[in-house]
């Protein structure tokens, strides 16, 4: 966190964004590169993207907290569509909801691909599939992450690959829920890396 005036960073401050039910909390528009660093994202409420709505962006987000997020649509916690996109360094995506990637959804066209890493997604709940993550498109990464008690009424508790090449490596996925692929669910056409 930084001090009020945006000076000086005080580790045991935290600034949170808090979209209070009013739409999407961090909105990054086409071209943008911002880093977001220490922060927490809450209370968005949105068709795509509520906690976070990467729009052909690409942020790096680092040692932040995204909860109690709603999308109707794709992703409660994280919409990162097109561009390159990095989730990183603790990163903590829990309790949000959405129809598809209740956490985390990726939507890009290679050669772009979004990475999430060394973060923790848990307790997030999908009314369809992925509550976790979901990869819909492009060679996204999804390395050394902790995964866990996600629930999806669909597919793809942890994990749900819709197309494309997702790397999926070194990940702890466990006690996730769901119709088929409580861990991974891989759609058919699809070609997951899983190691």
């Amino acid at each position: 966190g930084w001090d009020e005036d945006f000076q000086r960073r005080e580790p045991q401050h935290v600034t949170t964004i808090d979209a209070e039910e009013s739409g999407t909390a961090v909105y990054f528009a086409p071209g943008s590169s911002v880093t977001l660093d220490q922060f927490h994202i809450i209370n968005g409420v949105a068709l795509n993207g509520a906690g976070i709505c990467s729009d052909n962006a690409s942020p790096t987000i680092l040692n932040s907290e995204i909860y109690s997020n709603t999308a109707s649509g794709n992703g409660g916690g994280v919409y990162a569509v097109g561009g390159a996109s990095l989730f990183d360094l603790g990163y903590r995506i829990h309790n949000n909801e959405a129809a598809n990637g209740a956490g985390v959804y990726f939507e890009n066209t290679t050669p772009d691909a979004s990475v999430l890493q060394n973060s923790f997604v848990y307790s997030n709940t999908a009314s369809a599939n992925g509550a976790g993550v979901y990869s819909a498109s492009g060679d996204n990464a999804i390395w050394n992450n902790s995964i866990t008690e996600n629930e999806a009424s669909g597919n793809g508790g942890g994990i749900y690959v819709a197309d494309d090449t997702a790397d999926i490596r070194n990940n702890a996925i466990i006690t996730n829920t769901a119709v088929s692929g409580a861990g991974i669910f891989g759609q058919a056409g699809s070609t997951p890396t899983v190691d």
